[in-house]
């Protein structure tokens, strides 16, 4: 019969090696998801470069703002004082904010005549329907302008080009806020975007909109 240290002798030896390999694995992903974070921020970077110098060609009819992340609004209503023909579009608001709310802490002179709120959309892709929606509903609006955050822009491009597939009537340009990512949080909102791309490109792999 076999003794007990023949059948269990190698164990130990088993053990430190899944535990390497496991180690080993883990390192690989933490190095390769932060390069991935880098890279991104980079293209975001550029995105939002590219966006700015497209203005100088560029004169919206209608400056959307997809809400999330403080500083939005600011950025939006400074873009309407560059542009005062604009009509202001923010969409993702909670149903408890009316546009005085939201305007507030803002100087009534920074404040554009046309302005519409949505409360319909939840997130990013809604966001877009919504704003493909408010164009449908006024056709003189061609030119758009949309508003976020810079890692926000490549999602947004790659949502808007969907639901707009086709369709050259509308003229779309992005611009985004600028973050400042020595902060911990928006180090951590970096990363979950690249998360939510991933879930955009798999969700639009079974879902056409229409």
């Amino acid at each position: 019969m076999f003794k007990k240290k023949h059948i269990f002798g190698h164990l130990p030896h088993k053990r430190n090696k899944l535990f390497k390999i496991s180690l080993y694995t883990l390192i690989f992903l933490f190095f390769t998801y932060s390069f991935s974070c880098i890279i991104f921020h980079q293209i975001s970077l550029d995105k939002n470069l590219r966006a700015y110098q497209k203005l100088d060609n560029f004169t919206p009819d209608l400056i959307a703002v997809f809400t999330g992340h403080s500083g939005r609004i600011p950025l939006a209503l400074k873009m309407a004082q560059k542009y005062p023909q604009a009509r202001i579009f923010i969409t993702g608001v909670n149903r408890n904010n009316t546009l005085e709310k939201l305007l507030e802490p803002f100087d009534l002179e920074l404040r554009p005549k046309l302005m519409d709120i949505d409360y319909w959309a939840r997130n990013t892709v809604e966001n877009g329907i919504s704003t493909i929606r408010m164009l449908r509903k006024n056709p003189t609006l061609k030119n758009v302008l949309i508003i976020s955050h810079d890692y926000h822009l490549m999602r947004i491009n790659l949502i808007m080009d969907k639901l707009n597939a086709g369709n050259e009537d509308y003229k779309i340009n992005f611009i985004g806020r600028e973050t400042n990512y020595s902060n911990l949080r928006n180090l951590k909102i970096l990363s979950k975007e690249i998360i939510k791309l991933i879930r955009t490109h798999l969700l639009f792999l079974f879902w056409s909109p229409s």
